[in-house]
């Protein structure tokens, strides 16, 4: 039946979970008991360990799972499946509590084997949810912080965070330096049309300033491709972070990731584009299709916004922009004064003079002679500020870059030319300055069709930033060998070599997913349950006018 909208939700669906063999469906999703529930979570550890290169932290402490804020595309709804739940409704409405999370945080610094680190608040699900104002988990985590003066930063959805004074004057005495914000967007019409409520109403670039008056930097992420936005967004999204003074201002095309409501609706709505599996947004491109603006001209413009952004004259006014808020940043550099100068000098002679006197002068106007203690801010604004412009340029294409994935894409296709015309493989290319490589295998192949696709697709990889999917479909005779030997020649390249395999191959095949992202397709075992998840989340209690866990 039609799907009806439930009101202050992101979706109005419970999809199945991919991990469960039963699914209850009920008639109309929208007649039911729509309260919030909330679940006691025993973790017995409150601080999660990643090793990723990619990341820019060690550990970090989510107080929450589950979200209310509900926004329809957000990543961590597919982490819900873990638990028994639905990435769906059951994301927004079921949704567990860490209650212990202060004093679990408390032994971990009090055990000898801790190292005082950054940890970041959040990560994954917000910690500034709207039962945080009564059950206050994060702000009392934030006073062991303070208690341990462990440094701490926050990743969270909503501006909201900027309207407690009480809150931002705790955060100061933790020594926050920074704040994480996902802003996505300043359009009020895409923050409802997403369910993204919780900036609704306010004004954002107070918000923004009111952190900074407090000493804290604001980094932030904005997102672009939202069917209310048009060729005008990319204008006042350039103005925003330029008012705000915004260095980390981390801008991508809006993507939609498989298992997220807004990808079950732009694929009913026939609007999902090849390679509808990649959710890389450092690239320019998406697998959206936008609804009011040209796919091509989108692309184009959101080129053009990362090199205004970019230029030395933008960096440095960012930099004069917010300095004159940021007046006493909690920042410090924490460097002793021979590392301080050797940082500074590495900036000038690397980065300051290379860029020519233009250059010369947008730093010169930017240094803060009469407060010195913004200097460290104002060196690190630089330092990222043309980080991101080199990122941009290498990333986002360039003439130079461009050619050289035409020649590596066109030897692809050459190398494959004769199997794919005869049925037992298929090539998809996404033709950006970075392409996204789909290679599908039906098979048989043989070794000297694996030994073309191994030294090609090495050679893309090695040379440029591109992406690669391997779909495999059906492997005999020896080609589990071959496979084999292909993905020990790309896993240097891992972190950007997907494999999609049929669950039947799992066994013919050994693959690393430590290396490679691995995606099983045709699975119907229950991975939660195999895992000991299941049903061990009991004492739950609903929430309307009082909120308490059980």
């Amino acid at each position: 039946m039609p799907e009806r909208p439930l009101h202050g939700r992101g979706t109005s669906t419970n999809p199945p979970n991919r991990y469960e063999a039963l699914h209850v469906e009920p008639d109309d999703p929208a007649s039911g008991d729509d309260r919030t529930v909330y679940y006691r979570d025993a973790s017995r550890s409150i601080l999660a360990e990643n090793d990723s290169p990619d990341v820019g932290f060690r550990y970090s402490l989510n107080p929450y799972r589950g979200c209310a804020h509900g926004c329809s595309y957000c990543y961590a709804r597919p982490t819900h499946e873990y638990l028994g739940f639905s990435a769906g409704l059951d994301f927004e409405r079921r949704i567990m509590v860490k209650e212990d999370a202060p004093t679990l945080l408390r032994q971990a610094f009090v055990s000898p084997r801790w190292t005082p680190q950054l940890v970041a608040l959040s990560g994954n699900t917000d910690c500034y949810q709207p039962v945080e104002r009564r059950l206050g988990i994060t702000r009392r985590c934030l006073e062991v912080f303070v208690e341990f003066r462990n440094p701490v930063g926050v990743v969270t959805k909503s501006a909201l965070v900027a309207r407690d004074v009480d809150l931002l004057r705790l955060m100061r005495a933790a020594r926050f330096s920074w704040v994480f914000i996902g802003i996505e967007t300043t359009d009020e019409a895409s923050l409802k049309e997403t369910r993204k409520t919780q900036n609704v109403g306010g004004d954002i670039l107070a918000d923004v300033r009111r952190l900074y008056a407090h000493g804290i930097d604001v980094l932030a992420g904005f997102i672009i491709g939202f069917d209310n936005d048009t060729l005008a967004t990319f204008d006042r999204q350039r103005e925003f972070v330029m008012a705000a003074g915004i260095q980390s201002a981390m801008i991508g095309l809006l993507q939609a990731m498989p298992r997220t409501p807004l990808h079950e609706r732009l694929q009913k709505e026939g609007r999902l584009r090849p390679l509808a599996g990649d959710s890389d947004n450092t690239v320019a491109g998406t697998n959206v299709m936008p609804k009011s603006m040209d796919y091509d001209t989108m692309v184009e413009r959101f080129r053009l916004l990362y090199r205004e952004l970019l230029t030395d004259g933008a960096i440095g006014e960012r930099i004069r922009n917010k300095m004159r808020h940021l007046r006493q940043p909690v920042y410090a550099g924490g460097f002793g004064i021979i590392d301080s100068l050797r940082i500074i000098g590495r900036l000038v002679r690397r980065g300051v003079l290379p860029g020519g006197p233009s250059r010369w002068a947008a730093f010169l106007r930017s240094l803060p002679l009469l407060r010195p203690t913004q200097f460290p801010s104002v060196v690190s604004d630089w330092i990222i500020g043309l980080s991101m412009a080199d990122f941009a340029r290498r990333r986002l294409g360039g003439s130079a870059a461009t050619r050289l994935s035409a020649r590596r894409v066109a030897a692809i296709r050459l190398a494959m030319a004769h199997y794919i015309e005869a049925g037992l493989a298929r090539l998809e290319v996404e033709a950006t300055p970075t392409p996204s490589i789909s290679l599908e295998l039906h098979g048989p192949l043989g070794r000297r069709f694996f030994a073309r696709a191994a030294r090609s697709l090495d050679r893309l990889l090695k040379d440029t930033h591109s992406t690669v999917t391997l779909r495999i479909q059906a492997l005999r005779g020896a080609d589990g060998r071959h496979l084999e030997r292909l993905l020990h020649r790309l896993r240097r390249h891992g972190d950007r070599v997907s494999v999609d395999l049929d669950e039947r191959l799992r066994s013919v095949v050994s693959i690393d997913s430590s290396v490679f992202h691995l995606m099983l397709t045709g699975s119907t075992e229950s991975a939660a349950r195999a895992c000991g998840f299941g049903s061990r989340m009991a004492g739950a209690s609903t929430a309307d006018e009082s909120v308490s866990v059980a």
